[in-house]
């Protein structure tokens, strides 16, 4: 039998020389070891877009944890994008900032029309500000933009 907290105990861990006497924490690697795993979804945001940061509150006051990443400073990668792209079942369009100036400037609503997938992730990956946020990848869905109805139904058949 081992003890965990002077307690006889089937948990498997207890008896790893980092922890001390006393500690009734986990240890990093802890819930792995016993087959956990905590999901925390990558949300994709520009901080300053004011719906990002209702996305973010929302996924807050959800409780649904999430690793925040900065869009322009970590633009996804052309890679990225194709696997996000086939996650969501969106069309390619709609991972396209369309609204923001620099999709504008661009005059891209005249040029994806014709534009081959192969370079339209491309350009994507070129600049953040090209890309639609927030967006919430898990490993089996992407959300793209906020939208409270969608994330609400995506948490309930994620409960």
């Amino acid at each position: 039998n081992r003890k965990a907290f002077g307690v006889p105990c089937a948990f498997p861990y207890a008896d790893r020389p980092e922890r001390e006497a006393g500690d009734r924490g986990l240890l990093p690697g802890d819930l792995e070891n016993m087959g956990v795993r905590q999901m925390a979804y990558l949300f994709v945001e520009y901080p300053k877009c004011t719906t990002c940061q209702k996305a973010k509150k929302w996924l807050e006051e959800n409780g649904i944890p999430y690793t925040d990443r900065h869009i322009v400073e970590q633009n996804p990668t052309v890679e990225e994008l194709k696997e996000w792209h086939t996650r969501s079942g969106r069309e390619l369009k709609r991972f396209f900032n369309t609204s923001g100036l620099l999709y504008k400037s661009m005059h891209l609503k005249e040029k994806l029309p014709e534009m081959p997938p192969e370079e339209q992730f491309e350009r994507l990956a070129t600049n953040g500000m090209l890309v639609k946020r927030p967006l919430l990848v898990g490993d089996d869905f992407v959300l793209i933009g906020f939208r409270p109805a969608e994330w609400e139904a995506w948490k309930e058949a994620h409960a």
